[in-house]
């Protein structure tokens, strides 16, 4: 087999300026001797992209229903201020719902009932065990009709992650499960089933790998770390209590900014009527005869961010994160430093709209997009209004993970 990477570097060069700004992508994660070549402009454009799942073409009003992607993503870099959506052929996608975005993955399922680990650049796969192998009350989806499968697609699994077992040096893939919150996690190229947490707490909100160990946020604001998956037999032992301070989240993430371990509460206000010319920040179309108010389902109103004193099991509020920028959604939340990625704000989380339950069937889809700032509490949108129509599926964070061994956003099994 032919070495690539000893390609002399004038060719290299000669080749990466010729490529559009999704093949040079493509060409930068080859290698290393590749990589090094592109511009260093492009290393900070890639944290973080926004994954558009589907680009509606010439049909600008065309209204999108449904959760799976298309065979031709977006890409959107903060860095631009123009929030262009680049064009990009994956195939690999098509038809499938993306329930997670981790360490450079993206976590697909299908209709069919197959999960796979999908890297958008390189168009790499991993198969992971389908959606029955999980232990289930619930009927095999594919004995159930075409409607049931993909009821099963858009709803057991509501979000997955990628971490690292340091002791065994193997990948493990996080998921929560939607009927029950419940953890459920598997081995990439080992396991051909998922292991439940059976007989623990449910209503997991939140999964993150940190410090080479998962966690998770229950919704009652406690948290516990996740040990025993090696020998797959998993145990969660409580690390933090609640906060004190009496509040109610509609969503919860944990989140690690300059090491310390934050969580995140997002609040919203739900079934909200709103008419177009009222407010500029709501990014709706008005009804078909355009005399009706629109139906938000939802809306993000608020954070509250919280850091974690490991030693005493307590949470301090935070009210200022300084340079850091946070990202949560369908993501394994992160945060980076402002300073070093163009485009971003410090002290401001940038989210999308995971809040499956009130944007699905909503003709409007999930617009519960923005930048929040932690200082004034303002929301600004996180995309103009004519530049993605309706937001179907939802848009995904896509970052790599400092923690991802070489640094590289490829997994290799």
């Amino acid at each position: 087999m032919a070495d690539w990477s000893g390609l002399p570097e004038v060719l290299l060069e000669l080749i990466s300026s010729r490529l559009s700004l999704a093949d040079l992508i493509r060409f930068s994660c080859v290698c290393s001797s590749w990589r090094s070549i592109t511009p260093p402009s492009l290393h900070g454009k890639l944290l973080p992209w926004l994954i558009v799942p589907s680009i509606t073409r010439n049909r600008p009003r065309k209204r999108r229903i449904g959760n799976i992607c298309d065979k031709n993503l977006g890409i959107v870099s903060l860095s631009d201020p123009t929030r262009k959506v680049y064009e990009l052929e994956l195939p690999e996608a098509a038809d499938r719902r993306i329930c997670g975005s981790s360490a450079g993955w993206l976590v697909t399922v299908h209709a069919n009932s197959e999960i796979q680990l999908l890297h958008p650049f390189t168009r790499a796969q991993i198969q992971l065990p389908p959606l029955t192998a999980f232990p289930s009350r619930l009927p095999v989806p594919l004995h159930q009709g075409k409607e049931f499968a993909g009821h099963l697609r858009d709803y057991y699994i509501h979000k997955a992650i990628v971490g690292f077992c340091s002791s065994e040096s193997e990948a493990i893939v996080m998921a929560i499960r939607k009927e029950d919150d419940q953890l459920a996690f598997c081995r990439p190229g080992k396991d051909l089933r998922w292991t439940v947490f059976e007989g623990y707490l449910r209503r997991s909100h939140d999964v993150i790998f940190y410090k080479e160990q998962f966690y998770t946020v229950k919704g009652s604001g406690r948290v516990f770390m996740v040990s025993g998956l090696e020998d797959a037999s998993p145990q969660l032992t409580l690390v933090g209590h609640r906060p004190t301070k009496p509040s109610y989240p509609s969503r919860l993430y944990l989140v690690e900014s300059s090491g310390d371990l934050l969580m995140v509460y997002r609040f919203l206000d739900l079934y909200l009527y709103v008419d177009d010319d009222d407010d500029e920040d709501v990014v709706v179309d008005s009804d078909d005869d355009g005399t009706e108010p629109v139906r938000l389902p939802h809306r993000t109103v608020n954070f509250e961010v919280y850091k974690l004193d490991l030693g005493e099991g307590n949470w301090v509020e935070v009210d200022n994160l300084g340079d850091r920028a946070v990202f949560v959604g369908y993501n394994d939340s992160f945060s980076v430093s402002a300073s070093e990625f163009p485009g971003c704000r410090g002290n401001c989380i940038y989210f999308t709209d995971d809040y499956f339950e009130g944007y699905n069937r909503q003709k409007h889809g999930a617009l519960d997009m923005g930048i929040f700032d932690l200082g004034d509490g303002t929301v600004e949108p996180l995309v103009g209004r004519n530049q993605i129509h309706y937001f179907m599926p939802p848009l995904v964070w896509f970052s790599t993970n400092p923690w991802w061994r070489g640094g590289s956003d490829v997994l290799t099994l």
